[in-house]
């Protein structure tokens, strides 16, 4: 399985500022500009160690010209520490400030199980004392928010159905399938990034989680034919590497040439080929679709 998907994935959702926005305003109701969102560097250095965080903006209060930092951590586990490497990472910046601070709003972003996040550092301590931290955190527990608020959803398709997958992550396949009929409605790299994280947690090819979540043969073909560019991609850079090579042998330039052109050509072909023998396709099927003998279809793979 890819090492920690959901982390990769949070923070492909959330590296758009307009999914951002549409999560501020929708799921946590910050009275913040989300116009004026921008992203700031989520490592900070602080007595010779450094801090990191998984997402960091700055924004302004609405109707006030006051600047505000919003700090994300994201946790698909039970995590203890999280207080703290939040606290860290407002420290380095408050200190290089050192005065006339800038507020910072902290956020925790869960979706893993059972675990009961606190929404104050006031909440850590063992005694409650005047003296303790009072300092509220803004808690996001995907485990608390009912289905319906996703699928319901008319805000942005993308971003609630990137967060009901990350709810169910932990549960059976089929139970993302509800999802896919947002597909339509989506870009090919919105719907793609979905899939793949799917596929990724599960450790299971691209072609059964397509076939698991869509019905719809049509959109079944149009991510076929992803996988097929993909494969075609591969295919050409091994296909160009192998024409050098006998363009070398010769000794002649135009050897080189007419090398990556054959290597092109084979490697298309190679690239559609293994793509639709993932997909099942028999060498029967591939031969009639693309217009080939058997006996090509096996050298090319020899090859």
């Amino acid at each position: 399985m890819l090492k920690n998907p959901h982390d990769k994935f949070f923070k492909l959702v959330f590296s758009k500022k307009e999914v951002v926005a549409d999560f501020l305003k929708h799921f946590l109701n910050l009275k913040i500009d989300t116009s004026s969102l921008s992203f700031i560097n989520t490592e900070k250095n602080r007595k010779y160690k450094k801090f990191f965080l998984d997402i960091a903006l700055k924004t302004k209060f609405k109707n006030k010209k006051a600047q505000v930092y919003i700090l994300f951590e994201h946790k698909s586990y039970p995590d203890k520490m999280v207080y703290f490497q939040i606290l860290s990472y407002a420290m380095s910046i408050w200190e290089e400030e050192k005065e006339n601070l800038t507020p910072i709003i902290p956020v925790i972003f869960y979706h893993g199980k059972n675990f009961k996040l606190k929404d104050n550092f006031n909440k850590l301590f063992s005694t409650q004392t005047p003296y303790n931290l009072n300092w509220n955190i803004k808690i996001f527990n995907l485990n608390e928010i009912d289905d319906n608020k996703f699928l319901q959803c008319t805000s942005n398709l993308f971003l609630c159905s990137a967060l009901f997958t990350m709810k169910h992550i932990f549960d059976e396949t089929k139970k993302l399938k509800i999802i896919s009929k947002n597909f339509d409605k989506m870009s090919e790299e919105e719907y793609f990034l979905i899939i793949e994280y799917i596929s990724a947690y599960k450790d299971e090819k691209e072609e059964k989680i397509i076939d698991e979540l869509i019905e719809n043969k049509e959109k079944k073909m149009t991510i076929l034919e992803k996988w097929i560019n993909e494969g075609i991609q591969q295919g050409i850079q091994q296909g160009i590497q192998q024409g050098i090579q006998q363009g070398i042998q010769q000794g002649i330039k135009e050897g080189i040439k007419q090398g990556i052109e054959i290597g092109e050509k084979k490697g298309i072909l190679k690239g559609k080929i293994l793509t639709m023998m993932e997909f099942g396709l028999k060498k029967e099927e591939i031969a009639k679709k693309l217009n080939i003998s058997i006996k090509e279809i096996e050298n090319i793979l020899k090859g």
